[in-house]
């Protein structure tokens, strides 16, 4: 990971001049490489962490990476509460800035990442990912299951955008949440008549009917 890393950096740091001030708006759609690179570092902050990195802290980080030069990328590491590196007064390159929408977009794909890891580790240990063995203190078991939820009703509850990009990634979160809720249901209260590795079938994503 490390040296994807710093081969991202080389890259971004290339490419941090060009984009500077109204550019990094005049080429947004050459630059949607960002929204996986959001995710790509979200996605390992919380395997990590078990937390969802904030907009602050994705900002720093993706602007850390494209500051980095060639001899410093290599000592990079994922999470943000690193140091950035400094190449001393008044000899800082331009650092690459992500926007809000980059993030937002970043942590839709995110969710893609979050249902695939929450499907592979029930398959192999029949529990769901972050279930810890200790009771929780507030009653509420943290899983992954819980965490997507969580995920899915932030979404919810922000100020909707209605283009088409915005609507197909809502859409996509919603079913990778309700597939982690239904894989959940499945091994909590179905778990006893399921087979060792079960994991839901295809299109066994939607709510059965009550009918």
């Amino acid at each position: 990971m490390q040296s994807r890393l710093g081969d991202i950096a080389k890259l971004l740091a290339t490419l941090a001049p060009d984009v500077q001030g109204v550019n990094r708006y005049r080429y947004s759609r050459s630059l949607m490489c960002l929204e996986e690179l959001v995710e790509a570092l979200t996605f390992a902050h919380y395997l990590r962490t078990q937390r969802l990195m904030g907009f602050s802290e994705a900002v720093a980080k993706v602007a850390e990476l494209s500051e980095l030069s060639e001899h410093t990328a290599d000592r990079m590491h994922v999470d943000a509460g690193d140091p950035p590196a400094t190449a001393g007064p008044g000899c800082l390159p331009p650092a690459l800035i992500i926007t809000e929408d980059d993030y937002l977009m970043g942590i839709f794909d995110l969710s893609g990442e979050m249902m695939r890891f929450a499907t592979t580790s029930a398959a192999l240990t029949g529990k769901m990912a972050g279930r810890s063995a200790a009771p929780p203190a507030d009653g509420r078991e943290r899983t992954i299951a819980v965490d997507m939820q969580d995920l899915g009703s932030f979404f919810e509850m922000l100020p909707q955008q209605y283009n088409k990009s915005y609507q197909v990634k809502l859409s996509t979160l919603r079913s990778s949440v309700l597939k982690v809720e239904k894989l959940a249901y499945g091994l909590t209260v179905r778990g006893t008549e399921r087979p060792a590795g079960w994991t839901p079938e295809d299109g066994d994503d939607r709510p059965e009917d009550d009918n």
